[in-house]
């Protein structure tokens, strides 16, 4: 009685048709999972602001988003005696993206220097920043009355920042 078994060729030849598979399968299936991370990362990032004002209104305290010159972003309670602030969470920015073109109050300033209050009102800084994914720019709009971040394109964003006008200077907050 003789058995039945794969000779070496044939071994070789299902390796090498699956390697081929593999070589054309694995590009694709690595840029899906990197789209799907910046996907994810632009969620959190429009969401941050809104986490802002929820913990604002719901401790009484005034919380603060501040970015740092790593591409971190970071929610921050601020002391009632205005001392270190606590951190109370952290977003890191993929490297395929970055932030530039940093405001607050339509006043530019640098990545280090982007710090957006929330207020227990409700109420915040308006703020806006570049999102640069490649190809593509997004701008962060933080909406001053509402709290609320939402991505606008460039000249979405400039029509906004020119229907803005102070309506009595700057008010003392707690």
């Amino acid at each position: 009685m003789r058995r039945r078994a794969f000779t070496f060729v044939e071994m070789m030849v299902v390796i090498m048709v699956l390697a081929m598979v593999a070589a054309i399968a694995f590009p694709k299936l690595s840029s899906t999972i990197k789209s799907g991370r910046v996907r994810e990362y632009l969620g959190k990032l429009k969401d941050l602001p809104s986490e802002c004002r929820n913990t604002a209104i719901r401790t009484g305290r005034t919380v603060s988003l501040v970015a740092s010159n790593q591409g971190q972003l970071t929610i921050q309670q601020v002391p009632v005696d205005e001392t270190d602030p606590q951190d109370l969470q952290s977003l890191q920015t993929p490297s395929s993206i970055t932030l530039d073109g940093f405001e607050v109050d339509q006043n530019a300033v640098t990545e280090g220097e982007w710090q957006v209050r929330f207020y227990p009102d409700g109420t915040c800084d308006g703020a806006r920043v570049n999102v640069n994914e490649g190809s593509s720019i997004k701008v962060l709009v933080i909406d001053a009355k509402s709290g609320r971040g939402t991505y606008k394109s460039e000249q979405e964003a400039e029509e906004i920042q020119d229907q803005e006008w102070d309506a009595g200077g700057i008010q003392q907050r707690a």
